[in-house]
This record gives structure tokens, sequence and C-alpha cells, in this order.
């Protein structure tokens, strides 16, 4: 006699979500996904309280209908069972046809209705600059899709990222090369559209050339998202401090350099000279080895700020005023 399939809490709520939430019938879910009986499907729906729902009429789809689903599918944020409810159909007879033009199926993060879509409207606080920063660095947009990844052992940003903004979505996490790293993923059509308007659009790596245009008031909070991004802050071995940007332009380093020269006085500006990342020229290196505008530097952007890297906040704390200046190199 086979042995009887044991079926762990876990494979009980992906059960629940495919009947429920994606909407897959009964028979889909045993043959297709779960490779079981029919019967079994419907003894955990029914043993947690499920109501089963009638079947539906099998709909014969048309070459155009196809065409409309894969169009829908690829270009919104529609779900496979939102679109199945459109054309009075089963989730899986949509699922069938991506399957069949060989269409990527996306594991789609729930919306929420609470999520602030609205966040990048205006940028006039000091949360709003930094993670706009931190999104022109290490945000990537397709679809209506904002997705931010970054090294596992900095999640505490993606956790505050989903605090301000009233998110639902998972962190997720994977290995990239060696790296482990976490990333979390929004739909919203109005927020990126919103980051649009700073030059955070698709393949911003190689359209977008220049920095956004903001107030002198949040650059500071800015540049700081892009120092945590795409920027480092390091200790050679003569104890001198070094803060630098990189990125696929020169155009991009210029205004780096404008927008921390209009905050630093005079005395401390930013004037090392922008060079070539590379002997492939791939990108370009700002930074400052001047230890005066170090100090500034890490004094304006990280002393009291709300929000910031702790790995890098706790780097240039010795740079900060309340230390005595004389065990500053």
């Amino acid at each position: 006699m086979p042995k009887r399939r044991e079926w762990t809490e876990n494979d009980i709520k992906n059960i629940i979500k495919l009947y429920t939430e994606d909407e897959f019938s009964i028979s889909y879910i045993a043959t297709q996904i779960l490779h079981c009986r029919a019967n079994s499907i419907s003894k955990i729906l029914k043993d947690n309280n499920i109501e089963i729902r009638s079947k539906k009429s099998p709909r014969i789809l048309n070459k155009k209908d196809e065409e409309e689903i894969i169009k829908l599918y690829t270009t919104t944020d529609l779900f496979q069972n939102e679109i199945a409810r459109k054309y009075n159909c089963c989730t899986e007879t949509i699922h069938k046809v991506l399957v069949k033009n060989n269409i990527k199926i996306i594991n789609k993060p729930k919306l929420n209705k609470e999520q602030n879509d609205e966040f990048f409207d205006n940028i006039d606080t000091e949360e709003k600059a930094y993670f706009l920063g931190f999104v022109f660095a290490d945000g990537n947009v397709y679809n209506h899709q904002l997705t931010i990844e970054i090294q596992a052992k900095d999640r505490e940003l993606l956790e505050r990222f989903k605090k301000e903004l009233n998110l639902n979505s998972k962190i997720s996490y994977r290995n990239r090369g060696n790296t482990e790293v976490c990333s979390i993923r929004m739909i919203s059509e109005h927020l990126c559209n919103s980051l649009a308007k700073y030059g955070i659009v698709p393949d911003k790596t190689h359209k977008t050339k220049h920095l956004p245009e903001l107030s002198l008031a949040v650059r500071p909070h800015f540049i700081r998202g892009l120092i945590d991004g795409d920027g480092w802050i390091s200790i050679d071995k003569n104890n001198y401090y070094h803060i630098g940007f990189v990125s696929n332009y020169q155009s991009t380093c210029e205004d780096f350099k404008t927008f921390c020269n209009s905050f630093l006085p005079i005395e401390a500006s930013f004037t090392n000279k922008i060079n070539v990342k590379d002997k492939k020229n791939n990108g370009y290196v700002c930074q400052t080895t001047k230890q005066k505008t170090a100090k500034c530097l890490a004094n304006i952007l990280y002393k009291d700020c709300k929000i910031c890297l702790s790995r890098k906040y706790r780097l240039v704390e010795p740079l900060f005023d309340s230390k005595n200046d004389e065990d500053i190199v």
C-alpha cells in the first residue's frame, strides 16, 4: 500500500491561497500543481471551512482573446485571477494561455490599498529625500513596479522603507554571486510616475544622466541616500577618510559635486577631479580625500540624521564635531 501523503502547515496554507486568492480550481491544483487526488484538496479546504465554489463551464478563447490576455498580463498590474474574471473563465484557462505562448509567469506581490502611493509626490521631508536618493542609486522601475535590492546585511533599510510606505510586501532573499542580497517590490503606477519626474525610469542606469532638481533644504538627505546606495566611506592605511560616489556618467558625478558644494562651507569645498572608474571606462568616480571636506560631509550628512545605513554612520562617527579635533587626522 502506498504511503499516505502528509500535508504540512505550509502545504495547507498554499492550497488555501491557490484556491481562494489565485482562484485555481480543485482539479487544477491537484493535477497540475501538487500532483495528488482532487479529493485530498477538497478535504483540506472543507476541513479549514473554505466554501467550495460551483464549477464554471469552460470558455473557448479565440486568437484575439489570447492576444488581449497576454497584453493585459504583461503591461498591467492585473493578476491571472483578475483577468479570468474579465473573461468569465477559470484562472487555469488564463494560465494555460500564458504558458502556451511562452509568457513568463511572474509572482506578483498582492496589491495593498493602504500603501502610500503618494510618498514621492513632493520631496519635503528628510525621509522622502533620503529614499529618493537611495532608490536613485539602488532602485529599479519596470512595468509599474519598483524593486529595491541591497545586501542582506543592510536589511534595516528595507524594513524602514516598508514602514514609511505602509507596505505589506515581503522581503525576499537570494544569492548574487558570493553575496546574499535581499529585495522588496512595490506595485504602483502612481508612485512609478512620481519617480519618473526625478529620472528614476526603466533602465535609468543608461538613460538618466543628471541628478534631479531638489531644494537646498533636502539635498543633504538625498546625497546621503545616494552614498548609502552607490557610494562609499572608507579609511585608508594612513587613517585618511575617503567619501565618494560612482556613476555611469560624468555629468551625474558633476551634479553630485555641485549638490555637495551647495551646502558645504567654501573652505571645505569638494574640489577633487572626477576620474574614470577603470581602464575600460566603465563609469566615473567622484570622491574627496581632503579631510576637511570629509569631516564637514560627515557632520552635515550623518551627525543628526533620522535615517541612514548604520554601518556607514559608525564609520564616520569619529569625525563628528562632538569629538576633539586633535583626534582627527
